[in-house]
């Protein structure tokens, strides 16, 4: 998926932008059932605002928001998605935060499983997350 706009904005305005820019009407499933598409899209955003609100104070509600944004994500866009990547990726930095390897080692295994399927396995991004998860499973393995 190449996105040529942000894919969280409403149906209207995604369809408006795609119109004015690429004289384009778009016939998705998405964009047809946009009643079900636009809550989902306005959860995502207030989610990743309710994470960074509080990555500085709750790590722990921001991990639980984390888990509903990607299954969010993943109800709207399909379980392999170019924007879930990002949000699990995002699940793993909360995690090192919190110290809770274990759940870090997931959220790295998560994000690696996403971006060998979005981006390929030798993408850099991908060796980033196949490394996070590989040095965090021996550093459980020791513990």
């Amino acid at each position: 998926v190449i996105p040529y706009i942000d894919l969280l904005l409403p149906s209207e305005q995604r369809q408006a932008l795609l119109s004015k820019l690429y004289e384009f009407r778009c016939a998705c499933s998405a964009c047809s059932n946009s009643s079900v598409s636009d809550q989902r899209r306005l959860t995502c955003e207030t989610l990743g605002r309710c994470i960074e609100k509080a990555k500085s104070t709750k790590l722990r509600d921001a991990l639980r928001d984390t888990q509903r944004l990607v299954d969010t994500l993943g109800a709207e866009f399909g379980p392999f998605n170019c924007l879930g990547d990002g949000a699990c990726w995002l699940g793993y930095q909360i995690a090192m935060d919190l110290k809770d390897s274990k759940v870090a080692q997931n959220w790295a295994a998560t994000t690696h499983r996403l971006r060998m399927t979005t981006l390929g396995n030798s993408h850099p991004e991908t060796l980033i997350a196949k490394f996070a998860m590989q040095e965090l499973e021996l550093a459980n393995k020791a513990t």
